[in-house]
Formats: structure tokens, C-alpha cells, sequence
């Protein structure tokens, strides 16, 4: 839910998440958000565009995706390769797999011995025999 200005409430919600700052003029800003959510603060639904404080929001990732940078990425789709539970934290579905961070998204760099990597798209990355 955004962060009213005036009132510092949130429509549905009992407590602002993220971390706010209150300026000279009274209104709200949304400085960082926690691991699992995606600062929105812009018309273009992301951290990045045209600020605008009624959108002001730490939007969750779903369960199915993953976020590396709450105040500068969005939720990434997680790659059948990896379980993921909507924060940073996942686990290879392949022991021995290696998946490194690259900015916004983690990155199959090696499949174990008897594996071959399988599609080098972000989305689609994992280990098959």
C-alpha cells in the first residue's frame, strides 16, 4: 500500500514498510526497502522514471522469484535451475551447480561433471543430464 503524505497510514496495512524520511515540507519519502520487496517510487512502477510520491510503495516478490537489489531492481522470475523464495537467499536445485550475481539476476556459470548447462537465456538457466 503507498504511504499517505499527510497521515502516515497505509491504506490496508497497520504499518508503513521500508524506511521513510519525512522532509522540511511534511511529505513522505521512501528511502530503502527490506530484502523480498522492490522500492516503487515513479510512474513507471519501478525505483526508476518519473517520481511520483502517491506510488511510493515496497512491493513484495512473489514466492517465485527473487530480488537482489530492493532499491534498485525488480523481482526477478526464478529460473528453473534455482528455488527461490521471493528474498536474495536461493538454492540450486542441482548440487554442485555455481550461480553467480550479475546486477539484477543470478547466472549459471557451471553445471557439475554429467551435467551440461541447459538454455543460457536468464530465465530459463539450469543443469540437465
Amino acid at each position: 500500500a503507498s504511504l499517505a503524505e499527510s497521515t502516515l497510514q497505509c491504506a490496508g496495512a497497520s504499518n508503513p514498510v521500508g524506511k521513510w524520511n519525512r522532509a522540511d515540507d511534511g511529505s513522505y519519502r521512501l528511502l530503502s526497502c527490506a530484502d523480498g520487496y522492490s522500492l516503487v517510487n515513479s510512474t513507471s512502477g519501478t525505483s526508476e522514471g518519473d517520481f511520483f510520491s502517491e506510488l511510493q510503495q515496497c512491493r513484495p516478490c512473489a514466492a517465485w522469484q527473487y530480488i537482489l537489489n530492493p532499491n534498485s531492481d525488480e523481482c526477478q522470475d526464478c529460473p528453473p535451475g534455482l528455488v527461490c523464495n521471493g528474498t536474495s537467499a536461493v538454492v540450486a536445485v542441482t548440487d554442485g551447480s555455481e550461480w553467480t550475481r550479475s546486477g539484477a539476476v543470478y547466472i549459471l556459470e557451471r553445471c557439475p561433471r554429467g551435467f551440461r548447462t541447459y538454455d543460457f537465456t536468464i530465465e530459463l538457466q539450469e543443469c540437465q543430464p
